[in-house]
């Protein structure tokens, strides 16, 4: 599977963020068992202010222990689906194909949540 180019994140207003030497430096300082990649998520979350998207659950109490506020990945498209701008249908179908290509991390139990919240949308 091809990841997602430049052009097409320009095009779908997602801003790729270049991360200095320094802040790569502080998320390897920062004691876990996650990964440098979530450290380093951590880090430019907390330094910007920004929420941690996320549906791992080791990367949410790390930030919880850091003061980072997290949400629930999969819970973009329940916004997006009481928003009118994503049918249910659409919103259970790609969460199916992300549970697909990342079992460690959407695992059933993850799906569940997110068609419970759907279903309370």
């Amino acid at each position: 599977m091809r990841g997602v180019t430049a052009k097409e994140c320009g095009r779908l207003g997602i801003e790729i963020v270049e991360v200095e030497t320094e802040r790569m430096l502080l998320a390897a300082e920062v004691e876990s068992s996650v990964s440098f990649n979530d450290r380093l998520c951590l880090v430019v979350c907390r330094e910007e202010g920004w929420t941690c998207l996320t549906n791992d659950g080791a990367l949410r109490r790390l930030c919880k222990r850091h003061g980072v506020g997290t949400r629930f990945g999969l819970g973009l498209m329940v916004d997006l689906v009481e928003a009118g701008v994503l049918t249910r249908r659409r919103a259970v179908a790609v969460a199916r194909r992300i549970r697909v290509s990342n079992p460690l991390h959407i695992t059933n139990r993850v799906l569940d949540q997110f068609l419970h919240a759907l279903d309370r949308s």
